[in-house]
């Protein structure tokens, strides 16, 4: 459902005001800032330890992927706000090569086996293909 009001809101120019959303929805909050990363102190607390937790469990080499801890304890509207800071953090690793772009690469497919994410995982497409690539050659 969130595709399909984004996509309304991008084909036909609109804002949460053309929608009739009031400014304190998290539709709101999407549209305004669900594209923009943040800096560390315009994050919460529990945005920080949401970000920490989902980056350890993309990235940290010791675990097999994402565990059920991670998924239960971020709400997916909490979600949608950070992707676009745990994207950025994610291409400044590589680009300072603190990640290899095969950690990027299998982090970003997002396999569990029995989980709630099946198959290649939710971040993954030809944008952060092409980003990722932009950002091994710096």
């Amino acid at each position: 459902m969130v595709l399909l009001v984004l996509a309304f809101v991008h084909r036909y120019d609109l804002t949460y005001n053309d929608l009739g959303i009031g400014h304190e929805s998290f539709v709101a909050r999407l549209l305004e800032r669900g594209h923009c990363s943040m800096s560390p102190d315009q994050m919460t607390e529990d945005q920080g330890q949401q970000l920490g937790n989902w980056l350890r469990g993309l990235f940290d080499a010791d675990k097999e992927g994402l565990s059920n801890d991670v998924l239960a304890s971020c709400r997916p509207q909490d979600f949608y706000l950070i992707v676009p800071t745990l994207f950025s953090q994610t291409v400044m690793a590589c680009s300072a090569e603190v990640l290899s772009l095969d950690s990027v690469k299998g982090g970003l497919e997002c396999k569990l086996t029995g989980g709630r994410i099946q198959g290649t995982g939710m971040l993954t497409g030809f944008q952060i293909s092409m980003k990722l690539s932009f950002c091994h050659r710096l």
